[in-house]
């Protein structure tokens, strides 16, 4: 899953060390078709970033 947030961070030009709440809204955001737990999974990936 980090490398999915590396892939987006990258797609997205993302050049600052901090994350912004627009990039944090726009990854946890629910896809369609996706499971409540995946999106879970994006959400507890940042808080360990954000924590870290």
């Amino acid at each position: 899953m980090l490398r999915s947030f590396d892939s987006f961070v990258n797609a997205q030009c993302f050049s600052k060390t901090d994350l912004t709440k627009q990039l944090v809204m726009d990854w946890t955001t629910r896809k369609p078709n996706e499971a409540v737990s995946t999106q879970c999974g994006r959400i507890s990936l940042l808080r360990g970033l954000a924590a870290a």
